[in-house]
């Protein structure tokens, strides 16, 4: 009989190990396709953050080149202004 009891705690033992490593499995493909996602989601941000770089270096140039007409349309009718008051006076 004690034999009989061993082989029914082993068999139990087992049945229970079995259960956990089932539970881990499902947990730890759970944690793949966790990390999947996170993995899908970073490639999507660093394309995003490349796109926002490139979009910002753009403004950049477009600023800077704004500014230059800025500037130019500002001075060429002082500078126009200021030749025609000397070409008067002379």
């Amino acid at each position: 009989m004690e034999n009989t009891d061993k082989a029914t705690i082993a068999l139990e033992s087992a049945k229970s190990a079995h259960h956990r490593i089932d539970e881990n499995k499902e947990e730890i493909n759970n944690l793949k396709e966790k990390v999947n996602t996170v993995e899908n989601t970073t490639i999507r941000l660093e394309v995003l953050l490349t796109k926002m770089n490139e979009t910002i270096d753009k403004i950049a140039t477009t600023i800077d080149k704004a500014k230059w007409v800025i500037i130019t349309s500002i001075c060429f009718p002082i500078i126009v202004a200021i030749v025609i008051s000397f070409i008067t006076k002379g």
